[in-house]
């Protein structure tokens, strides 16, 4: 209900349904405590939220992105989760750092039963990506990475690559050179 004053009349509520009643009982409104942008959603409004990258894949109602440049700055070895359901939206502080150390690049990432399957030139890694915030390395597999992404397969029973040393299978289990 709100008042309605009309010039040369009472004063009137409105009920909500364009009637109005000349109940002249006044209902205090009560303050909530505002929320701040970062509570309504889960970034700064000031961030960067978008990304230049170079791979992306899909895990549930995240996307990711890998291999990123950020206000001219290249993150070769980082991820980023975009928020639920909003595939366009990567805020900077929901990043992973994929092995920095390493002195490699992302090369491609693709998901398998819910994981994401990161590779490296030299390497591969599995995270359990199911706890935004919490995400772990689960797998390491050393010396089986690709140079590009064109060498990495999905299949129905698993993820498949090619490289030098040879042709590989993942499904979530064990690593099996073909």
């Amino acid at each position: 209900r709100r008042l309605v004053r009309i010039a040369g009349m009472p004063n009137y509520l409105g009920t909500g349904t364009g009637a109005l009643t000349t109940d002249t009982s006044m209902h205090p409104l009560v303050a909530e405590p505002a929320s701040t942008f970062i509570e309504l959603h889960g970034y700064l409004a000031n961030e960067n939220l978008y990304h230049g990258y170079k791979h992306s894949t899909h895990i549930g109602s995240y996307r990711f992105i890998g291999n990123i440049t950020s206000n001219g700055i290249t993150s070769p070895d980082r991820v980023i989760r975009s928020e639920p359901f909003a595939y366009d939206m990567f805020p900077e502080n929901n990043y992973i750092s994929v092995v920095p150390a390493d002195g490699d690049e992302i090369t491609c990432i693709t998901s398998w039963v819910g994981d994401l399957i990161v590779f490296k030139r030299e390497s591969v890694y599995v995270l359990d990506v199911n706890t935004p915030g919490a995400e772990t390395i689960t797998e390491e597999f050393q010396s089986v990475g690709v140079l590009q992404a064109s060498q990495v397969c999905k299949t129905e029973t698993g993820v498949a690559w090619i490289n030098t040393s040879g042709l590989w299978f993942y499904n979530g289990g064990d690593l099996v050179s073909l």
